[in-house]
């Protein structure tokens, strides 16, 4: 199976699962495939055990599960062979995909079996995220402990009521008992963790949010961004942030994107570093944002005076 098409099955498996309502119209646009094209890969997929069902309104969904357990929630449970289809098609991506490393993690996350460890590149991070799925599917609290947290500048350790993955397996959400509110982990930053026997005891509590494409959390959007950028920054916006792709367009010599931001560090980092070839055409808080940065980034490194000469 050829680069472009493994990359198609797994978008195609993407857009039918979770909550999404999606025409066979947005199929095809959403993949770029002929009509004719997408009955192949829908019959590909129906092939390997797949059930895709076509509901009311023209949307199509992914039913999968195992049968011996059924799903108690909307998360897809995916069988020994599917998984087998799935690592297959993700070790075929090029080692240099962005997606490849959170896609094998998402993997081992759904699929409870040691035979997906291998494909995971850090053996202790696999093991953290077979306990969290536990915790998660059983409700319970776990013992965060060396959590690397930035902001502290030092390791701390957490109870937590973990209640989601995201969906590259970068990010736990998670209600933390001591501090009383909901908040974002990352999963590299953490160093082992232990399921408590007791439950959730908050779940009332528990909240979660949206991700901008720049993959920043929130629970309503802080504005809407255009941006114009030459063919070098299209290219790195698609390589590191694969969901901005479906909203890139080109237009004369320039190409563009738009869409609503969930906080200005994403989006501020990949301006700043590409700033000679990324503009901010619609955005005035982002510039605001962008503006204060350079300021302070200007008082930082300005060069020191000179010293004063010793008579």
């Amino acid at each position: 199976m050829d680069q472009p098409k493994q990359e198609r099955t797994l978008t195609l498996l993407y857009l039918l699962s979770g909550n999404r309502r999606l025409t066979f119209k947005d199929l095809m646009d959403g993949l770029g495939l002929s009509r004719r094209s997408l009955h192949r890969y829908l019959a590909t997929l129906k092939e390997h055990g797949y059930k895709i069902k076509r509901e009311a309104g023209g949307v199509y969904r992914l039913q999968s599960y195992v049968p011996e357990q059924a799903a108690e929630d909307e998360n897809i449970v995916f069988t020994r062979e599917e998984a087998a289809l799935l690592s297959h098609l993700i070790e075929g991506l090029d080692n240099t995909h962005a997606l490849k490393p959170t896609l094998q993690c998402k993997l081992s996350s759904v699929f409870h079996d040691q035979t997906v460890a291998p494909f995971i590149d850090h053996p202790w991070n696999a093991k953290n995220v077979g306990v969290l799925t536990a915790a998660i599917r059983l409700h319970h609290q776990v013992y965060l402990q060396n959590y690397k947290c930035s902001w502290k500048g030092k390791a701390s350790d957490y109870v937590l009521e973990p209640y989601q993955l995201n969906l590259n397996c970068i990010d736990l959400w998670a209600y933390d008992v001591a501090q009383g509110r909901c908040k974002v982990f990352k999963l590299s930053r953490i160093g082992i963790v232990e399921m408590l026997p007791q439950g959730w005891k908050y779940e009332k509590q528990h909240r979660q949010k949206t991700y901008d494409v720049f993959h920043i959390a929130g629970d309503a959007p802080l504005e809407h961004v255009k941006l114009r950028m030459s063919l070098k920054g299209r290219n790195l916006l698609v390589e590191e942030y694969p969901m901005a792709a479906d909203r890139v367009w080109a237009d004369g010599d320039f190409w563009f994107w738009d869409g609503d931001v969930y906080g200005f560090c994403g989006v501020g980092r990949f301006v700043l570093g590409l700033s000679d070839v990324v503009d901010v055409v619609e955005g005035d808080k982002l510039r605001a944002w962008l503006a204060a940065r350079v300021e302070q980034m200007r008082v930082k490194f300005m060069p020191l005076p000179p010293s004063p000469v010793q008579v």
